[in-house]
């Protein structure tokens, strides 16, 4: 199966089993590498997966979980209840976020860590606005922000599950004891990794 094949089949195994999803997992297993990923708007529409040829091959990224599992299905209804509520002010947050990462890929193309910590800031200031964040995942943040990274934002759609943090790789091990000390735990994790593929044993 070529890729986007496997991305559709697996793609529709996900909504039948948990209703929605955006897929960024899913195409972040597959393709490998990292990513610009815009997501179907439904079963068997197009997808945009764009790999990024870019200059540091392990991201200095931090990846603390908080402990709680988050219900994916529950924090995106409840996203579409605000957006039914304050529709405009919500699709204008929407358009800043598409903006931000628009701007994030131009940062990892360059390699500028400050300024894609900065826009990584931006972004969960707008993911405080539209509710998803959790007392548990800004206390992982913000220890990691007063501890010197670049900037943090939580990860996948919220409410619990894990933070990334940018950082300075001479400051990683401060920073990640800074999430420890705020109750978190240090997922290790490497960026860039390959995607699927067929092997010979």
């Amino acid at each position: 199966l070529d890729n986007f094949t496997l991305f559709d089949l697996a793609y529709r195994t996900v909504l039948q089993a948990q209703g929605v999803a955006s897929g960024f997992d899913l195409a972040a297993a597959i393709w490998g590498g990292t990513l610009l990923y815009q997501k179907p708007d439904s079963v068997g529409e197009p997808l945009v997966v764009e790999p990024l040829d870019i200059s540091v091959s392990n991201l200095p990224f931090l990846v603390g979980y908080t402990g709680i599992k988050a219900d994916t299905a529950t924090l995106i209804a409840a996203v579409m209840k605000l957006r039914e509520q304050q529709p405009e002010q919500v699709q204008q947050w929407f358009e800043q976020i598409s903006q931000l990462v628009q701007s994030a890929k131009q940062a990892l193309l360059s390699g500028d860590l400050p300024a894609l910590g900065s826009l990584l800031n931006q972004n969960q200031e707008l993911l405080r606005k539209l509710g998803v964040s959790s007392r548990e995942l800004e206390a992982l943040i913000q220890g990691s922000l007063q501890a010197g990274a670049y900037g943090a934002k939580l990860s996948g759609a919220g409410g619990g599950d894990c933070m990334i943090a940018l950082v300075d790789p001479v400051r990683s091990s401060v920073t990640a004891a800074a999430i420890v000390a705020a109750s978190g735990t240090i997922i290790d994790v490497r960026m860039h990794a390959a995607g699927v593929r067929l092997e010979e044993i």
